[in-house]
């Protein structure tokens, strides 16, 4: 069963300074050029990135620790299963 998902685009407007976007995790807006956009060489068609630098660097750190944790507690339920 298919459960209907609907993903709000992020939004470009046209500012004073130019092009700026909605990061989909914050939902501030930032000027559309590299400082303010994470990139890892993975772009949309049109070369834009969903995440800003920032809320970027805050999910890694957040995913790696939540990761890891789990990583640890299935290594040690194999182990304990072995015993």
């Amino acid at each position: 069963m298919e459960k209907n998902r609907t993903v709000q685009k992020p939004l470009i407007v046209q500012t004073e300074l130019g092009l700026e976007k909605q990061c989909i995790a914050c939902k501030e807006f930032f000027p559309l050029d590299k400082e303010f956009w994470w990139h890892n060489g993975h772009t949309k068609k049109n070369g834009e990135k969903s995440w800003c630098a920032a809320c970027k660097s805050c999910y890694n750190t957040y995913y790696k620790r939540r990761n890891n944790l789990s990583r640890s507690n299935n290594y040690k339920s194999d182990w304990e299963k072995n015993i």
